[in-house]
């Protein structure tokens, strides 16, 4: 831990929670230090959150994986909508048919936007490394720097399935 920064349970909860496949994929993020709190990496959103959500999960992922692209759009409408200008870690279970079968895959990205404030960029980046630490069972692990760089197409390209 170079940054100092702990991880909240929540995070290690909802990450057994998408390697178990009970989740799709959440969102974490480092509460900042306040004269009250330290500083802190805390699970911020997952989905399914809500009985809509789960019904599309459900739909989702009960055809092979076929229409997983339905669940990856969940996140990147997340990401554009609250994540726009804020650093976060997102764990999400990559799902794609192969000519192999149905695959799933672990993904670890460090989110940080260029338009995001300095202090905040500086501080994900080096707590970075506690969230890589204690997710154990990553395949695959990127950095990227805005919503367009989370392109289903373009991101399962680069996973080995």
């Amino acid at each position: 831990m170079a940054s100092g920064i702990g991880l909240c349970d929540s995070v290690k909860e909802q990450y057994d929670l998408v390697r178990t496949g009970k989740l799709d994929w959440f969102i974490s993020a480092v509460q900042l230090k306040t004269k009250d709190t330290p500083e802190i990496i805390k699970a911020r959103r997952s989905f399914p959150a809500n009985d809509e959500e789960k019904a599309i999960s459900k739909l989702c992922n009960s055809k092979d994986y076929e229409e997983y692209e339905k669940i990856h759009a969940t996140l990147v409408e997340e990401i554009e909508e609250n994540w726009a200008k804020k650093p976060a870690y997102i764990v999400l279970n990559a799902r794609k048919v192969t000519s192999s079968g149905p695959r799933s895959k672990i993904v670890f990205v460090q989110y940080c936007p260029d338009n995001s404030k300095i202090k905040e960029r500086m501080v994900t980046a080096s707590s970075a490394s506690v969230m890589r630490q204690s997710l154990e069972g990553v395949h695959h692990k990127a950095e990227y720097q805005s919503a367009s760089d989370f392109d289903w197409k373009e991101m399962s390209s680069e996973i080995k399935w």
